[in-house]
């Protein structure tokens, strides 16, 4: 509901807040900073679950699919592409 509104950021106060973060509140987390137009938000939380080694799912992927193409970054889109198909093989 809160990123229905647009506040993101309070919903990341919670996300931060929260112990044990698991792949569907990453999910969400995600999705929203794209869905409000936080691209390079998403993109910094995708790129920490990886150095976390934190599996991602399909939703996530498609997320960051979506950030980077609002940035133009056609380079990058193709380097999640890789990384989902090491992933799911």
């Amino acid at each position: 509901m809160l990123v229905k509104r647009g506040d993101i950021d309070g919903v990341y106060g919670y996300f931060l807040w929260m112990r044990d973060k698991n792949v569907m509140s990453r999910t969400l987390m995600i999705s929203g900073f794209v869905q409000c137009s936080k691209t390079k938000k998403a993109i910094d939380l995708f790129m920490k679950m990886k150095v976390e080694v934190v599996r991602s799912n399909e939703l996530i992927v498609v997320s960051v699919f979506a950030a980077y193409a609002d940035l133009g970054e056609l380079d990058l889109g193709r380097s999640v592409h890789e990384y989902s198909r090491k992933q799911w093989v």
